[in-house]
């Protein structure tokens, strides 16, 4: 499905096996709480983005993750964009309906909207200075042993895809991703979702000069 075809009303929200509260999720297994339909996640078709920067590398305790920002430079005249970024608002606005609903489980305590928006880590980052540059999403590259194990392709002028390394990115790539959206985390006074990349487009044939993405990368 397309962020032009995904209908956040159908996203929904079950209890299921609750455990570490207040450490790094908020369920264990593969089914996480958020639903498409009867589907235990969300998966969606992001526009084609740019890539402001190479992929980024965090290591905590030996482990490394791997994540990838997408910026929406140049949303003002595309459209597709602008559906994007309108979904991903709603999709905003749907987990602070849902943290507001299911506080007790999620925080155990009752809260309220002015906590829960202040606790909320939104998936549509905004930039430092929004007159002039764009808000962008942080996505987390699929990996297993250290290695990243997201599929990533390259399409070129003809169309044709091939395997490509994701970490030979350069910064003003143009890049669209499918991206699977599941697990609810609570970690000391924050929570968010999770954004995880099943697989990448690198275009060939839409690829920016650095110097004209207005962007700046914020932490998490």
């Amino acid at each position: 499905m397309s962020f032009v075809s995904t209908d956040e009303n159908m996203i929904s929200y079950k209890e299921l096996n609750v455990a570490n509260i207040g450490t790094t999720s908020l369920y264990n297994g593969r089914s996480s709480g958020l639903y498409y339909g009867n589907q235990p996640f969300v998966l969606f078709d992001t526009a084609l983005m740019t890539a402001p920067f190479t992929v980024s590398q965090y290591t905590n305790r030996d482990k490394k993750t791997y994540s990838l920002t997408l910026s929406f430079d140049g949303y003002q005249s595309d459209e597709s964009l602008q559906i994007m970024k309108c979904m991903v608002e709603s999709l905003d606005d749907m987990m602070i309906e849902l943290a507001i609903k299911h506080s007790v489980l999620w925080f155990k305590k009752p809260l309220s909207r002015e906590n829960i928006v202040k606790m909320y880590k939104p998936i549509l980052k905004p930039s430092n200075n929004p007159a002039k540059y764009a808000p962008s999403i942080r996505v987390k590259l699929k990996q297993m042993n250290d290695q990243i194990t997201t599929r990533v392709l390259f399409v070129n002028k003809s169309g044709i895809d091939t395997p490509f390394d994701i970490m030979d990115l350069t910064p003003g790539a143009q890049v669209k991703c499918v991206i699977k959206l599941s697990n609810v985390w609570v970690m000391n006074d924050t929570f968010g979702v999770s954004l995880e990349t099943e697989e990448a487009y690198v275009h060939e044939h839409k690829v920016k000069k650095p110097a004209s993405i207005s962007f700046i990368q914020d932490d998490f």
